[in-house]
C-alpha cells in the first residue's frame, strides 16, 4: 500500500496500519459471551458486495406414488408429480460506524512503537467493536422490527412496553440517536424534533429520557422506536432478523409463504402467563411436526430463565422424572425431538421466546464484522481531507438465513413474575 505523509506529523498510514496489524491482529473475531446469537451462528463469507446469497430449498415431496395389491403384477403407475424446489435469495445489509482521532494524538502513538499504540487505541477499538457487535446482535433477532413499543410518554421520559422490553438493547445507550414512528411504522412522528437522543437509560423501570425537547410532543402509546437511519416510512435498512423470519406473511427469502407448509414457522402462545417446561413441549410439537428430528436452542429473556428455574425446582421437589440438566450453558431439556438447551440473552424482549434447530442458521453476506473496511491488504486507517484527523472505520454486510423456517417456533404472549 503507498504512504501518506502527513505534513508537518511525521506520521503515516502505513505505520498505524503495520502497528494495528501487529497489535490486534484479528482481535475483532474473539466475541464476548453475551452475543448469544453471534457466538452460536456462523458466518458464511463468499459473496460479493452487492450479490445475492442463493440456495435451493426443498420445500414439497415426491408424489407419484402407486400403491399396487399385493396378488396384482402387472400394475399401471401413477404419474410422476416431482417435488418442490425454489431458489432462496437475499442480500446481506450493511452497516458503518466511524471514530476519529487526532494527527498530534496519532504522532504520539506512532512515535512510543507498540505499547504507546495499545494504549492509545484500546478503549477506542474495544467501543467500537461492542457497538457495532451490540447492532448486529440487535438486528439478528429484531432486525425490520422496532426496537420497542412505547407504553407511555411524560415530557422527555418514554416507558417501554414490557413484553418489547430487552435490557441489552439499552444498556450504555446514553446519546445514540433514535426515530419514532406509528404502530405501522409509515408514519414519521416529527413535531418537537425529528430524533430523540437519549439522555439516560432506566434499566429496573424500562424508561428512557430524551435530552431537553427531544422527545416528539406527538409520540404517545403504542408508537414504535428506531434507531436512526435503521427504517423508513417506504424501506428498511436492516437485514431480516429471526423475529421477522419467524412471522413473516407473502414473500420470504423470494419464496411465497402461502405456497408451502414447510416455508412457515409456527407461533405457539403461553397464554398470557409464565413460560413452563410443558408449554415448551407442545411448541415443540409444532416443530417436529414440520420435519425437525434434532436438537434445539431455546434462547429467553433472563427473567423468562428465572421463572423456567423456578419451574425446574418445582419438578424437583414433587419427584417429577428428571428429564433435564442445568449447567454452566444452560438448562438441557431432554424432549421428543432430542434435547433442547435453553440459553439466556440480554437482548430477547421479556414477551417471547425463540425454539430454533440453531445448526440450519447461519449468517451470510460479503464480510462479517470487520476493521479491514476497503478490503485491502493490511488497510484500517483512512486519512480524513478536510479535517486534521485519521479515522477508523468498523464495517459489516450480512444477512441471517435458514433453509427450513418451518421448524421454528416462536412463543409469544410470555408474561413473567414480578
Amino acid at each position: 500500500m503507498a504512504t501518506t505523509n502527513v505534513k508537518g506529523s511525521g506520521n503515516t498510514l502505513e505505520t498505524l496500519n503495520g502497528l494495528y496489524k501487529d497489535v490486534y491482529g484479528e482481535y475483532h473475531d474473539i466475541l464476548p459471551k453475551g452475543l448469544r446469537f453471534q457466538n452460536d451462528i456462523p458466518f458464511k463469507r463468499g459473496k460479493k458486495l452487492g450479490d445475492n446469497y442463493v440456495e435451493n430449498v426443498l420445500l414439497a415431496h415426491e408424489h407419484g406414488v402407486t400403491y399396487i395389491k399385493e396378488d396384482v403384477d402387472d400394475a399401471a403407475l401413477e404419474a410422476s408429480i416431482a417435488g418442490q424446489t425454489k431458489k432462496a435469495s437475499l442480500q446481506g445489509s450493511q452497516i458503518m460506524l466511524r471514530s476519529r482521532i487526532g494527527y498530534k494524538a496519532a504522532k504520539a502513538a506512532v512515535k512510543g512503537g507498540q505499547e504507546a499504540f495499545k494504549r492509545a487505541f484500546d478503549v477506542v477499538i474495544d467501543n467500537m467493536s461492542q457497538s457495532v457487535r451490540k447492532r448486529v446482535e440487535i438486528d439478528i433477532l429484531y432486525g425490520r422490527q422496532a426496537l420497542c413499543t412505547v407504553s407511555a410518554v411524560a415530557s422527555d421520559v418514554v416507558t417501554i412496553d414490557t413484553a418489547e422490553w430487552a435490557p441489552g438493547m439499552w444498556a450504555g445507550m446514553e446519546n445514540a440517536e433514535l426515530e419514532a414512528f406509528d404502530a405501522a411504522g409509515t408514519t414519521a412522528r416529527v413535531a418537537g424534533s425529528a430524533t430523540i437522543t437519549i439522555k439516560s437509560v432506566d434499566i429496573d423501570n424500562k424508561k428512557i429520557t430524551g435530552t431537553a425537547s427531544s422527545v416528539p410532543t406527538d409520540l404517545v402509546a403504542t408508537d414504535t422506536l428506531w434507531f436512526k437511519t435503521q427504517h423508513t416510512t417506504t424501506e428498511e435498512r436492516s437485514m431480516l432478523g429471526l423475529h421477522q423470519i419467524l412471522t413473516t406473511t407473502g414473500t420470504l427469502f423470494g419464496i411465497a409463504t402461502a405456497d408451502f407448509s414447510l416455508w412457515n414457522a409456527s407461533t405457539h402462545s403461553a397464554g398470557t402467563a409464565q413460560l413452563t417446561f410443558p408449554k415448551v413441549q407442545k411448541a415443540v410439537y409444532k416443530a417436529i411436526s414440520k420435519g425437525l428430528d434434532g436438537d434445539l436452542c431455546l434462547y429467553v429473556n433472563p427473567n423468562t430463565w428465572a421463572d423456567l428455574l423456578t419451574d425446574e425446582a418445582a419438578l424437583r421437589r414433587h419427584n417429577a422424572p428428571k428429564n433435564y440438566d442445568v449447567g454452566a450453558e444452560g438448562i438441557k431439556f431432554y424432549s421428543q425431538n432430542g434435547t433442547i438447551l435453553i440459553k439466556a440473552s440480554i437482548y430477547v424482549k421479556e414477551g417471547f421466546a425463540y425454539l430454533i434447530p440453531i445448526t440450519k442458521f447461519s449468517r451470510v453476506g460479503a464480510s462479517d464484522i470487520t476493521f479491514n473496511v476497503l478490503g485491502e491488504s493490511d488497510s484500517y486507517f483512512l486519512w480524513v481531507q478536510d479535517r486534521s484527523a485519521y479515522e477508523m472505520r468498523l464495517y459489516s454486510d450480512q444477512a441471517l438465513y435458514t433453509p427450513c423456517p418451518g421448524q421454528s417456533v416462536l412463543i409469544n404472549n410470555i408474561v413473567n413474575a414480578a
